[in-house]
Formats: structure tokens, C-alpha cells, sequence
């Protein structure tokens, strides 16, 4: 984390059960949630986004897009044109033939 960057830590509803406190076991039954221990909250921390980091490493950039079957690469572009606001074409999906 570079010296500008804060971590932020607000409080929220607990994610695993909504704020409540308690997940409903049976009916009229309530059960004290694990994870916020029955407080129905919790604490988040994370770093606010100020801009896009860069990894001067990298030259190409490319858009990658996964199937099932396979995994088709887009139309590379350099790094420099990706930090310039152009995207790299998505690959086409490949025509089925119908029988």
C-alpha cells in the first residue's frame, strides 16, 4: 500500500444474516449467527480506489474470454495504448454449424 493510501473501516450488516443477529432454524426458533455473534454486525476495511495502479512489467494487454471448451484470446494491444483508454477487441464467438 503506497504512503497516501488509508484503509477505511466502516461497520455493516453482517452479510451472513442480514443484520438480525440470528438465522431462523425452525419456525419460532432463532439461531445466533457465528459470524457476528449475535451483534447483526460487522466490520468492513478496505482501501478507498484513488486511480488505477500501473505494472510497468507488462506490454501486451488482451482480453481474455473463457468457455467450457476452450479459452479464446482477443486482438492484443500494448500496454501503453491500454493506459490511453483503448480496449482490446473481444474475441469472436466461433460460428456453430447447424446440422
Amino acid at each position: 500500500m503506497k504512503q497516501n493510501e488509508k484503509e477505511v473501516t466502516v461497520v455493516a450488516d453482517c452479510t451472513s444474516c442480514d443484520g438480525t443477529g440470528l438465522f431462523g432454524f425452525r419456525d419460532k426458533l432463532g439461531v445466533t449467527c457465528w459470524d457476528c455473534e449475535g451483534s447483526g454486525k460487522m466490520s468492513i476495511t478496505y482501501t478507498p480506489f484513488i486511480e488505477r495502479k500501473l505494472r510497468h512489467e507488462w506490454q501486451i494487454t488482451e482480453v481474455c474470454q473463457r468457455s467450457s471448451l476452450s479459452m479464446r484470446l482477443g486482438t492484443p494491444i500494448s500496454y501503453k495504448e491500454f493506459l490511453e483508454g483503448k480496449f482490446p477487441e473481444t474475441p469472436i464467438e466461433p460460428e456453430i454449424p447447424k446440422d
